[in-house]
């Protein structure tokens, strides 16, 4: 039995522009070369679907609300990097940021898929 083949959903991998490390010469490593390859190889042959999608502003604006209005948190005058406060009364959330940069680029995957676009709060 293949793998899907009794559900009609694909998964979706949104490759971040800043995730795969590369030299000073700007060439991509050999592992991160080897599993885009490798991704690539199981999108054409239908199993996935891969998309590749720009990180700007992904981890700053909130992807509950889409407000660009967020900050990150303090305790005794130290920031906590890797949490944001989304300060939109409407909003109010806590995000972790990097939970927050994935729902966004989740949600950028599907627009450049659906639509062919970027959505304007992320385009540069």
């Amino acid at each position: 039995m293949k793998p899907f083949e009794q559900d009609d959903r694909i998964p979706l991998v949104a490759l971040g522009d800043a995730v795969f490390p590369t030299s000073m010469k700007g060439t991509i490593s050999g592992l991160s070369r080897r599993l885009v390859k490798l991704l690539k190889i199981i999108e054409y042959e239908g199993l996935l679907v891969t998309v590749p999608v720009t990180e700007y502003m992904t981890s700053k604006t909130c992807s509950n609300c889409s407000g660009n209005n967020t900050q990150k948190i303090q305790i005794d005058g130290v920031p906590l990097f890797g949490v944001l406060h989304c300060l939109n009364q409407s909003c109010n959330t806590l995000w972790r940021r990097d939970v927050n940069a994935s729902r966004n680029m989740h949600n950028i995957s599907w627009n450049i898929i659906n639509s062919n676009q970027v959505p304007v709060m992320f385009r540069r």
